[in-house]
């Protein structure tokens, strides 16, 4: 009866050995998965914007200058959509 029991405690532990390697290495696949979407994703974004900046080149210079304008401390003036004014504190 004790080796029976001694070997079913035996065969219990290296099923739960195994079970949790066998966890672990679904873990560490799902992670790096995911880790690979983020970079699919990543790239998507980074192309659509490329090929929407040679189709619509306008809308990003645009944007370009914005950016620089507002970094520089200006702004665009509130009468017409030509010229900036500078903001000075």
């Amino acid at each position: 009866m004790e080796t029976t029991l001694s070997t079913t405690e035996t065969k219990i532990e290296t099923s739960t050995k195994t079970i949790t390697e066998l966890s672990k290495n679904v873990t560490i696949d799902e992670g790096e998965t995911t880790e690979s979407k983020k970079d699919i994703k990543v790239l998507e974004r980074k192309k659509l914007r490329q090929k929407c900046a040679v189709m619509f080149p306008a809308v990003f210079t645009q944007f370009t200058k914005a950016r620089s304008l507002k970094q520089a401390g200006m702004c665009p003036c509130q009468g017409s959509s030509t010229g900036v004014s500078q903001i000075s504190i």
